[in-house]
C-alpha cells in the first residue's frame, strides 16, 4: 500500500513539474468560460483549453481570447486547413505567425461543434525574440539549396514528370520549380522553452534520382543549411517503451518529420492512442509525442 501511494505522489509531482493544469474555478480565472486549462513551461499561452458546456463561443472569440494571450501585437494565427469531423463538427488547424510569416512547428486547434468552439489546443508563443530580417535574395538561398542537396536529377528536370502534374492537379502551370517561402524557424525544430528563433527561406525540393524529397531551410542572413525535414518518411518506426508491469518493450511508433507520435500503423487499420488531457471529451484529445523514440519519461504530456 505504501509502494501505491508513493507512486501516485511521484507522478503527481511530475505532472506538476511537467504541466500546470488548473481545473473549475481556477481554469475559469485564467480564461473566462473555461474549466480546464493546461499550461507548458515555455510560454504564458495554454496549451490547452476546454469550455464548460454553457459558455457559448463562437470563432471570432475564441481567436480574440488567443489574441490576448500574447505579449507581442506582431503575433497572430493563420487558417492551414480544415477538417470536418462530423456533420457538426469540424477542427480548424492554424499556424502561428510573426509579422504574417508563419512560424514553422507551431500549431493551434481550434475544436468546433455547431458553430460552438468547445476546446483548443496546440503549442504556439506568448513573445518570440528573432532579428526580422531577410537579407539573402531568394535565387542564391535556392542555388545553395541545390548545393546541399545535390541530386542527379530533379522532377522539373522531367519533362514527363512536369506534364503529369500539369495534368493531375488540373493546373498548366503546375511544376515541382522549388519556390521560397519566407518563414520563421526555430533552430531546434521544435517550440519549448530552448528554441532560438531565425529568419529562413523553405525550400520544398522533389528529387527523381535519387528519389527524396524535403524542405530545406536556409538562413535568410547568412545563407547557411540550417536543416532539411524529409518529406517521403518512414511511418513505422520502432521504439523503446519503459513499461510498468512488463519491463522494456519494443512498440511501433509513427514519425512526422520532427518527432515520433504514438501510433502502430502495423496492427489492423492502426492504433492510435491519445491524450484526454485529464478529461473524458475524446473529440479534445491531443497526440502523444517523444523526441527520441524512447518512451522513458513519466510525463502526462508527452510520454
Amino acid at each position: 500500500m505504501k509502494k501505491i501511494t508513493l507512486l501516485f505522489v511521484l507522478t503527481f509531482v511530475i505532472t506538476q513539474i511537467f504541466a500546470q493544469v488548473y481545473k473549475g474555478l481556477d481554469a475559469n480565472e485564467i480564461v473566462q468560460g473555461a474549466d480546464i486549462v493546461r499550461f507548458k513551461d515555455f510560454t504564458k499561452v495554454p496549451n490547452f483549453i476546454h469550455f464548460n458546456k454553457s459558455t457559448n463561443i463562437d470563432l471570432n472569440k475564441a481567436l480574440k481570447i488567443l489574441d490576448n494571450l500574447y505579449i507581442s501585437d506582431a503575433l497572430g494565427v493563420e487558417l492551414y486547413q480544415t477538417q470536418k469531423n462530423r456533420e457538426s463538427e469540424q477542427t480548424l488547424r492554424y499556424t502561428q505567425t510573426y509579422n504574417g510569416i508563419p512560424i514553422e512547428f507551431s500549431r493551434w486547434h481550434v475544436q468546433i461543434n455547431n458553430n460552438r468552439v468547445y476546446a483548443m489546443n496546440g503549442n504556439i508563443m506568448d513573445n518570440i525574440d528573432v532579428s526580422f530580417t531577410f537579407t539573402l535574395d531568394e535565387n542564391t538561398a535556392l542555388q545553395n539549396a541545390l548545393n546541399y542537396f545535390n541530386a542527379e536529377i530533379y522532377m522539373w528536370e522531367h519533362e514527363g514528370e512536369e506534364n503529369m502534374l500539369k495534368e493531375f492537379t488540373d493546373n498548366p502551370n503546375a511544376s515541382y520549380y522549388p519556390k521560397a517561402e519566407k518563414v520563421i524557424v526555430p533552430d531546434n525544430k521544435k517550440i519549448n522553452n530552448q528554441s532560438s528563433f531565425r529568419t529562413a527561406y523553405k525550400f520544398n525540393i522533389y528529387a527523381k534520382k535519387p528519389h527524396i524529397r524535403k524542405n530545406v531551410y536556409v538562413d535568410a542572413i547568412t545563407g547557411d543549411i540550417l536543416f532539411d525535414m524529409p518529406l517521403v518518411i518512414s511511418s513505422d518506426e520502432i521504439g523503446t517503451a519503459q513499461t510498468v508491469y512488463s519491463g522494456e518493450q519494443q512498440i511501433n511508433t509513427e514519425y512526422n518529420g520532427s518527432e515520433y507520435v504514438l501510433t502502430d500503423n502495423t496492427r489492423g487499420d492502426g492504433i492510435r492512442t491519445l491524450n484526454c488531457n485529464m478529461g473524458i471529451d475524446y473529440e479534445a484529445a491531443t497526440e502523444f509525442t517523444d523526441d527520441d523514440n524512447n518512451w522513458n519519461n513519466i510525463n502526462p504530456e508527452l510520454d
